[in-house]
């Protein structure tokens, strides 16, 4: 999955504060100037990082470029499967995706992968409001938030989980995602422990 290698890889160079080379915010500097060794030094290096990462199946076919930023760009431009097809299909398996008599970490770790893969394709919006004051960051997070509490408890089995669920609903404000998942997993091993006495 590229998106998976992509958003690994972005985050092991932010890491090593060499994001820069990829983005283009560290650029090459002029052949007399005396840093060129250094960097031409970094980008050998970073080119190196990225053609081991890649399968050997694949790394064959990829071409030759001085610069990590090139290299970086022409995997971009051959291998990202365009946005709106990718972002349907998650959202379709996110709909569709239910407990189905899975325990309680299985089915959150599905639903987790998903929810991950399709923060990488939405575009985070900026605030406009210039200072910064206006909690929007904090309310979209929210909001995102709220969003996946519900689809959680939206695919939890009914049987087990429906009285559960529907206090969850009730409370407003809703509470955090890891709250509710812990509430969940602790009447998980409620009806486990009472199951196991009868």
């Amino acid at each position: 999955n590229y998106h998976e290698w992509e958003s690994s890889m972005r985050n092991a160079f932010r890491a090593k504060r060499k994001l820069g080379f990829l983005n283009g915010t560290v650029t090459q500097p002029n052949d007399d100037a005396s840093e060129i060794e250094d960097w031409w030094s970094v980008n050998s290096m970073l080119v190196g990082w990225i053609i081991q990462s890649i399968e050997s199946s694949l790394r064959s076919t990829i071409t030759y470029y001085d610069t990590v930023k090139e290299l970086w760009d022409d995997l971009h431009q051959r291998f990202s499967v365009g946005n709106g097809p990718r972002i349907l299909q998650l959202r379709s398996d996110l709909a569709r995706c239910n407990q189905n008599g899975q325990s309680i970490a299985a089915y959150y770790g599905h639903l987790k992968k998903i929810w991950d893969e399709l923060s990488t394709y939405i575009t985070n919006r900026a605030c406009t409001c210039g200072k910064c004051t206006c909690k929007w960051a904090a309310d979209l997070s929210k909001e995102r938030q709220d969003e996946q509490v519900h689809q959680f408890l939206m695919g939890l089995d009914d049987e087990m989980y429906g009285t559960l669920r529907s206090n969850i609903i009730a409370q407003d404000p809703l509470p955090s995602l890891n709250r509710v998942y812990a509430l969940v997993v602790q009447e998980e091993r409620h009806k486990h422990m009472t199951k196991g006495r009868d």
